[in-house]
């Protein structure tokens, strides 16, 4: 749980950071929105600072029905330029026909690129927002956001949450940051909640699961294994997706796309 002290910490960050009303970067290349379906299908995935950004777009490109497929797209560990107003989200948003939503969480050292989260769609946003997770990393000195955009789609409503964990966190402090998505997700009726939430520890997934059964959100990959492979034997489930009055059809973790240290979860799924 946050206690008093980290609330304070956060407190201070609001305050004097900025990045409490954090900029979301946004814009739509959609040339024909969709009519609203029985089913739709998410992605979640971290690209790995977007390192084969190029052939991650590519590959979604030559795959037709893949790309006619997929309606929202959750990426993590996306980079932008400082500078102007480009960015990953953006790029691949504009080769896909897709809209746009990208928040930043920090800016890397070279202090010309930023770094967060973005959620693409197939459908206009009704709304979107941030909030801040408690809890710096552990030799860090900023917080994480978490994006959240909300759809009309047709008479249901659907709202997307996309978050990028700490990698560097005590358990209880991974718990607290899984516990906050939670509690600002909960209002909605029909919502999924997805990205990399650093699970290094399986007690601490199995905790952050059962928590989050107690704000009506269940594990949509639940009977998955890893989803990050770094070296030969190296394997974790590091990325999770939660669901709350969604029907959910299908579910898989995509490990034949092997362009980031990730692999993408998807779920196909209808609204209650």
């Amino acid at each position: 749980m946050i206690n008093l002290k980290n609330k304070f910490f956060v407190f201070l960050f609001f305050c004097f950071s900025g990045l409490g009303q954090a900029k979301i970067y946004s814009g739509s290349f959609i040339k024909k929105i969709p009519e609203a379906k029985k089913s739709y299908s998410v992605i979640s995935y971290n690209i790995k600072y977007g390192n084969k950004l190029d052939q991650i777009i590519d590959y979604f490109e030559k795959r037709k029905n893949l790309k006619n497929e997929i309606d929202f797209i959750l990426l993590q560990e996306v980079m932008g330029d400082v500078k102007s107003e480009e960015n990953q989200a953006r790029r691949m948003a504009k080769r896909l026909n897709l809209a746009y939503f990208y928040v930043p969480s920090t800016i890397k050292k070279d202090k010309n690129q930023n770094f967060g989260v973005a959620i693409l769609s197939r459908y206009p946003a009704r709304n979107f927002s941030s909030f801040l997770l408690p809890h710096q990393g552990i030799g860090e000195s900023y917080f994480k956001e978490v994006l959240q955009v909300n759809f009309s789609l047709g008479h249901q409503e659907l709202s997307l949450t996309n978050t990028h964990n700490h990698p560097r966190l005590f358990n209880y402090q991974r718990f607290d940051q899984a516990e906050k998505i939670f509690e600002e997700s909960e209002r909605y009726h029909n919502a999924i909640i997805a990205g990399d939430f650093n699970t290094f520890s399986k007690k601490n997934r199995k905790d952050i699961i059962e928590r989050g059964k107690d704000f009506g959100f269940i594990d949509a990959q639940k009977d998955k294994e890893w989803t990050f492979k770094n070296y030969v034997f190296f394997k974790m489930r590091l990325d999770l997706m939660f669901s709350k009055g969604i029907n959910i059809h299908e579910s898989a973790v995509f490990r034949h796309i092997k362009l980031s240290d990730h692999r993408p979860l998807y779920m196909k799924f209808s609204i209650q």
